[in-house]
C-alpha cells in the first residue's frame, strides 16, 4: 500500500528506472516502451518484482530530481505530467454535471524566482478545496487547477 510518503529516490537511466521509496519499500516507475511506464514494487535489492496501480497516487507523485536530467527523466516527466492531467480532466467532467456550474482547467507558469508566489497560489487553492498539481520543473513551475464557474 503507498502512503503519503511516496517520495522520489533515484534515477537509474541505464534500466530505465525512476525509484521511489514509501518508507522502507523501495517502488520504481519502469519504462516499458518509450514514454510508457509502469509502477513496480522492488526487491531490497531494487529490482522489480511486480506492477502495483500508480493511479491513486499520480497526483502525489514527485517529479524526479532536475539535476539529474537526461532523456529519461525527461520522458517521464512528460508521461507523468499528461497523466496528471488526465486525471484533473476527469475531475472537471464529475464537476461538469452540477448545475449552474462550468468546470475548466486553468493553469499559470512561474520563473524559479517566483517559487514563493506559486505556492501561495497553490496554497491558496487548497484552502478553497480546489484540485490542483504543482510541477516544480526547475526552471519553471506550473500550478495546474479544476475551476467551477457560474454560467
Amino acid at each position: 500500500m503507498i502512503t503519503d510518503n511516496f517520495k522520489f529516490d533515484s534515477v537509474e537511466s541505464g534500466l530505465c528506472r525512476i525509484y521511489y521509496r514509501d518508507g522502507k519499500d523501495l517502488f520504481c516507475y519502469m519504462e516499458e516502451m518509450r514514454g510508457q511506464f509502469y509502477l513496480y514494487i522492488c526487491t531490497p535489492s531494487g529490482e522489480p518484482s511486480h506492477t502495483v496501480g500508480f493511479h491513486e497516487k499520480i497526483m502525489d507523485t514527485e517529479h524526479p530530481d532536475f539535476s539529474l536530467t537526461c532523456s529519461l527523466t525527461t520522458r517521464f516527466v512528460e508521461w507523468l505530467l499528461k497523466q496528471q492531467l488526465k486525471v484533473l480532466g476527469a475531475m472537471l467532467a464529475s464537476k461538469s454535471d452540477t448545475p449552474n456550474q462550468k468546470a475548466s482547467l486553468k493553469s499559470l507558469e512561474f520563473t524559479e524566482g517566483q517559487y514563493k508566489d506559486a505556492k501561495s497560489l497553490a496554497n491558496d487553492l487548497e484552502a478553497k478545496g480546489l484540485d490542483h498539481t504543482f510541477l516544480d520543473h526547475g526552471r519553471s513551475i506550473w500550478v495546474y487547477w479544476a475551476d467551477l464557474e457560474a454560467v
